[in-house]
């Protein structure tokens, strides 16, 4: 198993003042470090398979309004992509790619933290708080931690490709999204191949914290196929 939990916050700053030192410097520590670590990984996770998670964060999938964390954002938006386009390459070597996304988690993350953003911040209000699970309070690294120790038993082991939200309970939205991925996965999180039928679903977000969402998944049938050579065709459900 390889954790990459490369997570540096680097510099908020408005664009102007944001220099190309420091937005470089963040994705070299989240996104080239992350590549790196997988990078020189994979030959010795391919002899048995295994599992690749990733910790990213709702940064970079769903809260864009930290305004001045262009950086960061960026960073962990493409760790996302990273672990999707991996997922796909490397399933057929038994070796699963998740990423975790956590939301407010209680670190020292702050410790490496630059923040000048307070000249481009946008008053944000979230009627029913920032954390309503728990009451405003940040959850912990145990928490992640329990996620990514899921991930890489054999539970998880037709999961791939997948975002998860870390700690946090998903929005009923994102719990509908994360279901529909679940039944998609054969095809690594992309859509379905061209010419099958795709339903859509879309829920809209109580308290309108974040737009609606639209959830696509594969039809049962095409489900079926087993993307990885050698691996058995899960069977046919009444």
């Amino acid at each position: 198993m390889v954790v990459a939990n490369a997570r540096i916050n680097g510099t908020w700053a408005g664009i102007e003042d944001l220099t190309v030192d420091d937005f470089r410097s963040t994705l070299d520590i989240n996104l080239v470090g992350t590549f790196t670590t997988i990078k020189y990984a994979v030959p010795q996770l391919k002899r048995r398979g295994g599992s690749v998670v990733i910790t990213a964060s709702v940064n970079g999938t769903r809260i864009f309004s930290n305004s001045g964390a262009t950086a960061h954002s960026s960073s962990k938006a493409g760790q996302v992509a990273l672990a999707k386009m991996l997922a796909v390459e490397l399933g057929p070597n038994r070796i699963r790619v998740n990423v975790i996304c956590p939301g407010a988690i209680s670190t020292e993350i702050a410790d490496n933290t630059t923040a000048v953003n307070d000249d481009v911040k946008i008053p944000v209000d979230y009627p029913q708080g920032n954390i309503p699970l728990t009451g405003g309070q940040p959850g912990s690294a145990d928490q992640s931690g329990d996620l990514i120790a899921f991930l890489a038993t054999d539970g998880a082991s037709h999961t791939s490709a997948a975002p998860r939200p870390g700690s946090m309970v998903p929005s009923p939205c994102c719990k509908a999204e994360l279901a529909m991925r679940a039944l998609a996965l054969p095809f690594g999180g992309t859509e379905p191949p061209a010419g099958s039928r795709s339903p859509s679903r879309q829920c809209g977000h109580r308290g309108g914290q974040s737009p609606p969402t639209t959830v696509r998944c594969a039809p049962r049938a095409a489900r079926r196929q087993s993307p990885i050579p050698g691996r058995p065709t899960p069977p046919r459900h009444a």
